[in-house]
């Protein structure tokens, strides 16, 4: 199961873009943040979600410099579409069926409270 949220970076020259971070960016800005000795995400939320979104651009081919000389072009990075939990539903062979999405107020029975 992986949160795939929407995120959009800022940048000082004005220009703008949107990225869909995936759990790979996720596990990859934890891994920074542990390597670094940053502590964790609760500890450093906006570093978490600064590396997330440079290891998404890395991944891409669209970033070489270093993640502190691009996080000095980068004016402000916001979460513009909620995370949707999800789980690819596999056949035997590995055909994907269906994308599932957890059903809400399932932990509540639909109730306000638990």
């Amino acid at each position: 199961m992986s949160s795939i949220k929407t995120t959009k970076v800022t940048y000082k020259d004005g220009h703008s873009e949107e990225l869909t971070v995936t759990m790979f960016e996720q596990i990859m800005a934890t891994r920074y943040l542990k390597n670094n000795h940053l502590g964790t995400v609760q500890d450093e939320p906006v570093t978490f979600m600064a590396y997330q979104v440079y290891a998404k651009l890395r991944s891409a081919g669209q970033l070489n410099e270093p993640f502190e000389q691009w996080l000095r072009s980068v004016v402000q990075i916001e979460d513009i579409k909620p995370g949707v939990d999800t789980e690819t539903i596999e056949a035997p062979n590995g055909t994907v069926i269906a994308e599932a999405t957890d059903a809400p107020d399932f932990l509540t029975g639909g109730t306000p409270e638990a």
